[in-house]
């Protein structure tokens, strides 16, 4: 997995890096929000770790410009912000996951890897049947008895989280965490 990490704290960064490299992602690091754009720009990654208070602005400007894209990396916000208005403005932009200063390394990298799986589900097949539904993942096309169902790119996300989670009993906050 490809990541660029957005932190201006620069012994952060490092031990998230170093920790991440050991976990056998590729990282690449920016410490601010203009090297941040300029490193998007010039290549593709599978997964943002993004810094909300960055020296130069906003971090959630990274998340504006990646929705321009053709491709939707997973955007995993650390912050020290933490209030409820905070996580909500960075998750309804569009970030997939909110962890707040201090956390554990492990914990971030399960969540990388989750955010990681959500996003490109069954990468290998073309589509996926479940009984009478068919999904598309690379269209975000969805079928129901093979009749053509618009969803919204959060709903389309939603029946994959689902349909990944087979047999298990989903929390109100594991959805709500994902979304």
């Amino acid at each position: 997995m490809k990541v660029l990490i957005v932190e201006d704290e620069k012994d952060l960064l490092q031990s998230m890096q170093d920790y991440l490299n050991n976990s056998d992602m590729s990282c690449d690091t920016a410490m601010n929000l203009g090297d941040a754009l300029s490193m998007l720009n010039a290549q593709r990654y599978d997964c943002i770790v993004l810094d909300i208070g960055l020296p130069d602005g906003n971090g959630l400007r990274v998340i504006e410009e990646v929705n321009k894209k053709d491709y939707q990396p997973g955007i995993v916000i650390v912050s020290a912000k933490h209030s409820l208005d905070d996580r909500l403005a960075a998750l309804n932009l569009g970030a997939d996951d909110f962890i707040v200063k201090p956390f554990h390394m492990p914990e971030l990298v399960a969540r990388l890897h989750s955010v990681y799986r959500a996003l490109t589900p069954h990468a290998d097949k073309k589509q996926i049947v479940l009984n009478e539904l068919r999904l598309i993942p690379d269209e975000m096309m969805f079928f129901v008895n093979d009749k053509a169902v618009t969803l919204t790119r959060k709903e389309f996300e939603l029946l994959m989280f689902m349909i990944n989670n087979p047999n298990t009993s989903l929390t109100k906050e594991s959805i709500a965490e994902h979304l």
